[in-house]
């Protein structure tokens, strides 16, 4: 090969470069002002023929790989990279519309490194791009200088980029929807956790709340909720809670990963609220600092036992009307995970402040959910999460 055909190393430019390979001409255009717009240097490519091309001119940092495309689709063209040297190390996001099992797990085995659904949130997108960069640059680093130390510290980085792209997942808290207060808070026992939450978009104009709760810890437990989390926006899109619910298992039996997910989905109506518990301790409604209502979980967590089906439960709501969701890491600190009621009491949640500003509101509830493990003496075995869900007359 002629000297000016070698590969240049990516860190000989001056910007790192991302190989953006996709046949759709919106979705490169899209891809490449976000990309640029974020400082990085872009080569498109619109099919995996032309991408190979592309790396035998130059090695990028990181590609963007669609999965379905003419020519040669995604999977294909990962393999034959995955075997030539200059390239076979270079971090590749698979980027689809599909979340078929099939097509992840052929993704994964052809030489993926990350997997991400459209659409997708592009600060999401960056944050994944990046967090791929420097855990393969510190990878680098850790392999070269070839002690403890180096690799300790590749380890904490790497385990704080997964923090922190997966607290970007997370949606802005405290908000204020039509009608409804929200406010969250997760406190990961680790550096990271598999408990998430989300306001999501629903497909009967009310907005739906949601927790994950993902069995185990780590980061194969985040990347879980991450997956259940994308699931569950592409599914609330068309379907009802129960259905989205039923799907979502479905799913995540046909994975087979051997984990499993506890989730809650709230439909946010004006006159009623419509319920789905599966797995996470019992729901409190509280009406005048008492708890009127529970709804318990109605079935198994999806993607513990096939074939399951879930129940919608629905009540009457008036303003001033607060709902609390909290995984069973904030009820076991105090004796049972199904006693919502001591949980409730204990972290002080019945007791409501009139006139308390919305950012007063988020500070107090962060407060009395870091107490819970000092307040008992005990260290912090699990993920810490809650919802809190009010009813506003605006």
């Amino acid at each position: 090969m002629s000297t000016d055909r070698t590969p240049t190393p990516p860190e000989a430019a001056a910007k790192e470069t991302i190989l953006v390979v996709d046949d759709a001409v919106a979705n490169r255009k899209m891809l490449k002002a976000v990309l640029e717009q974020a400082g990085f240097d872009v080569i498109l490519a619109n099919d995996g023929s032309l991408a190979l091309t592309e790396l035998a001119k130059k090695v990028p940092t990181l590609v963007l790989l669609d999965y379905m495309m003419p020519t040669m689709d995604g999977p294909t063209m990962l393999r034959i990279m995955r075997k030539k040297h200059a390239v076979k190390e270079v971090p590749v996001i698979m980027l689809t519309a599909s979340d078929l099992p099939k097509h992840i797990e052929d993704a994964f085995n052809a030489g993926a490194d990350d997997y991400i659904t459209k659409p997708v949130d592009t600060r999401i997108l960056v944050a994944r791009v990046r967090s791929l960069i420097r855990a393969r640059a510190d990878r680098a680093k850790a392999q070269s200088a070839h002690n403890a130390e180096a690799q300790r510290d590749a380890l904490q980085s790497e385990l704080e980029d997964a923090r922190k792209t997966q607290r970007s997942q997370l949606p802005k808290m405290p908000q204020e929807r039509p009608g409804w207060r929200i406010g969250g808070v997760v406190i990961p026992s680790g550096e990271v956790g598999g408990d998430l939450f989300d306001v999501i978009d629903g497909p009967y104009g009310y907005p739906v709340a949601a927790l994950i709760d993902v069995s185990g810890h780590g980061v194969s437990a985040g990347m879980v909720a991450s997956s259940v989390k994308s699931s569950l926006r592409l599914l609330l899109r068309d379907h009802a809670i129960d259905e989205a619910m039923t799907q979502l298992n479905a799913h995540l039996c046909d994975e087979a990963s051997g984990l499993y997910a506890c989730a809650a989905l709230i439909v946010l109506g004006r006159a009623e609220v419509a319920i789905v518990n599966a797995g996470l301790p019992p729901i409190a409604v509280v009406r005048d600092s008492k708890i009127i209502s529970t709804v318990r979980a109605c079935g198994v967590p999806p993607g513990l036992l096939s074939g399951q089906s879930y129940i919608v439960e629905r009540f009457p709501i008036e303003v001033g009307d607060r709902i609390f969701v909290v995984s069973d890491g904030l009820t076991e600190p105090f004796g049972l995970a199904d006693d919502i009621d001591l949980s409730v009491e204990r972290l002080k949640l019945l007791v409501s402040i009139p006139g308390e500003t919305i950012e007063a509101l988020d500070a107090r509830l962060h407060e009395r959910v870091r107490s819970v493990f000092v307040e008992t003496e005990t260290i912090q075995p699990d993920d810490a999460t809650l919802l809190y869900l009010e009813r506003r007359d605006t």
